[in-house]
């Protein structure tokens, strides 16, 4: 006969079983296939003694079998889950009984049966805290049997501190495998800390960290060989302490006190300071935030001594590459401009001679002296202003104040360099009428040099155009004046017009233009608060200086 406690078996809750989460219930464990476990085997004794039976087993039902934890009266470790009793425990709440296994037809060609000559089985599930049963606590023997209160009540029971075992034993686990991993992540965090101290101690950088607390736990070997202390005087010891310690090394206006004035929680970035040795460093400041409070703070301290050299010498070489690019852009007007000179001083030559024949003739008159002397004295003006705009333009210009200057006479002056280079080239050269009343306040001579260097530029541009025409206009609006220089050449590439102002690239020829000019006119126009612009297309470049108006 099969029968549950108080003669029947309750399958209520066999429908609702969700076979997934149970035997992942199960596996959460870690039990199966686990060696002998005194503990275990010692409940498994009790509860066969104290019902008075020769078998008795903890029972473990996965996937396809059921396996036996612990077992008296029988060697078997496990068997198909299929010819199980245990199977049919649990998938109840409570007792799962067979008095004599052989009288019931849904059990008496059971394998188990057949091959061990079970008779007797009374089983109770291992329910878990989550109401999942994995397996059962069981007795059994070959000779039929009725369920006693003995039974009844111990299974139970006993069932119950078995699974306080299966608890404990998953806890000691998951604790194991929890301190495991953090065993791990500590090993991974002390060789993280290991690799970012002797990166911190290879970087060129002297570093100092503060807690909150106003105290220095770390320093990198670079922090104390610049200011020659030793490791035991910084850890541990007061930022502001340490920093007193170094104040010896400053020299005024870099005093101490500037690493520590400021708020906190405000970083500080690049802060120069000059140390009376010479050297030159910059520091930052770095507050920390945990959480929105403060957690101490970082000081980098960067040796830029050779950095700083190193850009007075590039400085240098800039003003010396300036000054080549504006030499070059005069010897490209050097044909034009001797013919400019030469012309005039024969136009002198011959009006001299003329007054010499008339004056050895004795028929000189006053009014042809008056006549001579003017042309003369306009000639020799025009070659005075071509010589002194030569003058002026050669020379370096960098450390000239900026002054007011008039938009019409600055474009006029540096077209006498190239009027004629045009006017021998058949290029149509079309000034545009400019304003006599505005000025910009500038360095006349950078940006002369900026204003003739895109004029070389449209030269080139049209130089094979069948028709060549540049013009040159200016316009003026209330905060700027736009100086354009428009050529009808065929315009530039869009990869030409990325790297335009790149130093060292040209369109032109080679031997044509050192690939400068642009990149120095650029740099001129930012040292102006001014713009280089450009707008081509196919027949047409403009390129239009902007400069920014003032008014005296």
């Amino acid at each position: 006969m099969m029968r549950g406690r108080n003669q029947g078996a309750r399958m209520a809750n066999a429908a609702s079983v969700n076979e997934g989460r149970r035997v992942e219930e199960l596996h959460s464990y870690q039990i199966l296939d686990t060696a002998f476990d005194r503990s275990y085997d010692e409940l498994v004794a009790l509860v066969a003694s104290l019902c008075g039976v020769p078998m008795a087993a903890i029972s473990l039902i996965d996937e396809h079998r059921q396996w036996f934890k612990a077992q008296v009266g029988f060697q078997v470790r496990e068997t198909p889950r299929e010819i199980s009793f245990c199977t049919h425990t649990i998938r109840q709440d409570g007792l799962f009984v067979l008095e004599d296994a052989s009288l019931n037809p849904d059990f008496s060609k059971n394998l188990l049966l057949v091959n061990s000559n079970l008779r007797f089985y009374a089983g109770y599930p291992l329910t878990t805290p989550n109401g999942l049963n994995i397996g059962s606590l069981c007795i059994l023997d070959s000779v039929p049997r009725q369920l006693t209160e003995v039974m009844a009540k111990t299974l139970p029971v006993i069932a119950r501190t078995v699974m306080t075992q299966l608890e404990l034993h998953r806890s000691h686990n998951r604790l194991a495998e929890s301190l495991q991993v953090q065993n791990g992540q500590e090993k991974k965090l002390r060789s993280v800390n290991q690799q970012l101290e002797t990166l911190i101690n290879h970087v060129h950088r002297g570093i100092i960290a503060e807690n909150e607390d106003g105290l220095v736990d770390f320093a990198n070997d670079l922090f104390c060989e610049m200011f020659q202390l030793r490791k035991g005087e910084v850890i541990g010891n007061s930022g502001a302490g340490v920093l007193e310690k170094c104040s010896h090394f400053f020299s005024a206006p870099s005093r101490p006190e500037s690493l520590l004035a400021g708020e906190l929680r405000k970083p500080v970035l690049n802060e120069e300071l000059i140390l009376r040795d010479g050297r030159v460093l910059e520091r930052d400041r770095i507050p920390l935030e945990i959480l929105g409070f403060y957690n101490g703070q970082v000081w980098i301290f960067r040796d830029v001594s050779e950095k700083r050299r190193m850009q007075a010498v590039i400085e240098e070489q800039q003003l010396r590459i300036a000054e080549t690019a504006k030499l070059t852009a005069l010897g490209e007007m050097a044909g034009a401009l001797a013919h400019e000179i030469n012309n005039p001083m024969a136009i002198i030559q011959g009006r001299i001679d003329h007054l010499l024949e008339l004056a050895q003739s004795s028929e000189l008159t006053r009014a042809e002296v008056i006549t001579y002397a003017e042309i003369i004295r306009g000639v020799v003006k025009r070659v005075t202003k071509i010589v002194s705009g030569l003058r002026s333009f050669s020379r370096d210009g960098e450390g000239d104040p900026p002054e007011f200057i008039l938009v019409q006479d600055l474009i006029l002056d540096t077209l006498v360099f190239c009027r004629e280079k045009f006017k021998s080239h058949g290029v149509e050269l079309k000034v545009h009428s400019i304003a006599d009343d505005v000025r910009v306040l500038c360095s006349q001579v950078h940006i002369s040099q900026v204003l003739l260097n895109l004029l070389n530029n449209a030269f080139d541009a049209v130089e094979n155009q069948s028709v060549k025409k540049v013009e040159v206009s200016a316009v003026v609006s209330k905060t700027h004046v736009e100086i354009s220089v428009e050529d009808n050449g065929p315009g530039l590439s869009k990869s030409a017009q990325e790297k335009l102002f790149t130093p060292f690239f040209t369109t032109k020829k080679v031997g044509r233009g050192t690939g400068l000019g642009l990149c120095i006119s650029k740099r001129i126009m930012d040292l102006h608060s001014g713009h280089l612009d450009l707008v081509t297309s196919p027949g047409q470049t403009i390129f239009t200086l902007r400069l920014p108006l003032r008014y005296q």
